[in-house]
C-alpha cells in the first residue's frame, strides 16, 4: 500500500526550487533632534545630554544601516530658531547670522558650558558657615551681636572683592592714588562700638571675635 503524498510547505517548496525568500527590509523612524530653545546654562546643559543621545542613535543606525552619516545627521544650527539664532549672533559672537556655521555654533555652546556661573561664584553657604560664628562665651550680649554683624559685613565685602573684574579692581586702586583723594579711615570716627576705642569692633581687644 503505497504512502499518501507529504504536502509540502511553501518555504520547502521555493527552498527545492532554489527561489530564496528574499530578507525583510528594516524600517528606519525618522530620528528628531533636539532643539535650541533659549541659551542659558541650564538649557543648555539638557540640550547637550539630549543632543548626545541623538547622535549616538545615528551613528548606531547608519553603521547598521550603511547611510551616510552626513546624509541622516541633521546640524545643530538647523534645529534653533532663526530669529533666536540672529539675536545670539549680533549680540554674544558680534558676528552676522549669515557667517555663523554649525562648527561656530557648537563651540560658542561649549564655551558657554566651561564657564559655568556655579564654578565662579563662591560656596556662601559653606563659607558663611565656616567663617561666621556667635562666640557665645562672651558674656556681653550686646557686644557678641555686634561683632557677629561687624564679621558679617567684612566677609560681604570680601566675597563682593573677590567677584569683582580684575581690571575693576586696578581701576580702583588707581582711585585711591589720585592726589587729594580722601581713603576711608583706618576706624571709625565715633570709635568702636564696644570700648569707643580707636579701632573697629571686630579688633577690639575686650571683645573676643567670634570666629
Amino acid at each position: 500500500m503505497s504512502r499518501p503524498p507529504q504536502n509540502r510547505s511553501r518555504a520547502n517548496t521555493a527552498g527545492e526550487d532554489g527561489d530564496a525568500t528574499a530578507p525583510a527590509t528594516k524600517l528606519w523612524t525618522a530620528m528628531e533632534p533636539p532643539p535650541i530653545v533659549c541659551f542659558s546654562q541650564e538649557a543648555l546643559v539638557k540640550w547637550r545630554k539630549q543632543r548626545e543621545l541623538y547622535e549616538a542613535a545615528v551613528i548606531s543606525r547608519c553603521q547598521e544601516s550603511g547611510e551616510p552619516l552626513a546624509t541622516v545627521m541633521i546640524p545643530a544650527i538647523n534645529t534653533i530658531n532663526r530669529r533666536l539664532l540672529k539675536i545670539f549672533c549680533e549680540l554674544e559672537l558680534k558676528i552676522q547670522v549669515d557667517e555663523m556655521t554649525n562648527e561656530k555654533l557648537v563651540d560658542a555652546i561649549s564655551k558657554i558650558l566651561s564657564s559655568m556661573i556655579n564654578d565662579q561664584l563662591p560656596n556662601v553657604l559653606v563659607i558663611m558657615s565656616q567663617q561666621l560664628k556667635m562666640n557665645l562665651r562672651q558674656k556681653d550680649v550686646k557686644a557678641r551681636v555686634l561683632n557677629y554683624f561687624d564679621r558679617f559685613d567684612e566677609l560681604e565685602q570680601v566675597l563682593l572683592y573677590q567677584d569683582i573684574d580684575p581690571t575693576a579692581k586696578t581701576n580702583v586702586s588707581r582711585l585711591d592714588d589720585r592726589p587729594g583723594f580722601k581713603k576711608r579711615n583706618p576706624a571709625p570716627a565715633q570709635g568702636c562700638l564696644h570700648c569707643k576705642g580707636a579701632h573697629w569692633v571686630n579688633d577690639c581687644p575686650s571683645a573676643t571675635q567670634g570666629i
